[in-house]
């Protein structure tokens, strides 16, 4: 049983980790490479009565950070999917590392990392266990909660409700990478396209229909008790958020 679950895991990966990857155009530059040292974006989000702030990082990638009340939110993103996720709270701070082949969630002195390659359940209790209680992540799933009620679909609003499916799974909470993955396709599912849409948003939304479409097909083949369907939603996660990433550097922050 050990050897399929890491046969599995290993096709998954390479399946999906390929999928991850924004295809670019013939003669198309680098998304990172394109990015201008710009001055960083504001938007506040009513509902969660938080300020996001946005901004290009030396390296080229793109950091997010909110603060509303006792509430952090840093998170930066990079081209490729990956990124790193900081959330404080009253006396807590939990950090969280995505790469294409690991998670790892750090709270205090306590360090878990799940290689997706072998990922087991006893691991991802682990990582429940350790979240258990978090007052940062009990104000992220809040704040997250509040904006997905909102119906709000800038690009502030959105990196939180990714950090949301990610964070809501490692807390337990299985179910959340499935709602924010229809959350963030309702538009597309529904075949609506908005009015005045820019080419961009319209890209984003083929993307995260289609990733959508993806994860529920992955996960499908596995059973519910099978931690295998985990690695479903963080390559989800990885493709969700390098679309992401290819969004707002498109519109040139103007989605923020």
């Amino acid at each position: 049983m050990t050897s399929f679950l890491r046969v599995s895991t290993c096709v998954i990966l390479t399946a999906l980790t390929a999928a991850s990857r924004p295809a670019a155009a013939a003669g198309e530059p680098d998304t990172a490479a394109t990015l201008r040292p710009i001055a960083g974006q504001v938007r506040h989000l009513d509902r969660a009565e938080i300020t996001f702030h946005a901004s290009v990082t030396q390296d080229g990638g793109i950091q997010v950070e909110g603060r509303g009340g006792e509430f952090v939110f840093r998170k930066k993103s990079r081209a490729n999917g990956q990124f790193t996720l900081d959330l404080e709270g009253p006396g807590d701070k939990v950090g969280i590392n995505v790469t294409e082949d690991s998670v790892t969630v750090t709270r205090g002195r306590r360090r878990v990392a799940l290689s997706l390659g072998m990922l087991n359940e006893r691991e991802l209790d682990d990582v429940r266990v350790m979240l258990a209680g978090s007052g940062a992540v009990r104000l992220a799933r809040i704040a997250a909660a509040a904006v997905q009620e909102s119906d709000d679909d800038s690009a502030a609003a959105v990196s939180l409700l990714i950090s949301d499916a990610l964070v809501g799974m490692l807390s337990g909470d299985p179910g959340a990478p499935g709602r924010v993955a229809r959350h963030l396709a309702r538009h597309g599912r529904a075949g609506i396209r908005r009015a005045a849409t820019t080419d961009c948003y319209g890209e984003w939304e083929r993307r995260v229909l289609t990733a959508s479409y993806d994860w529920e097909s992955c996960a499908g083949a596995f059973s519910v008790w099978n931690p295998i369907r985990n690695v479903c939603a963080f390559r989800w996660t990885l493709q969700v958020e390098s679309y992401w990433f290819t969004f707002i550097s498109c519109t040139g922050f103007n989605s923020f």
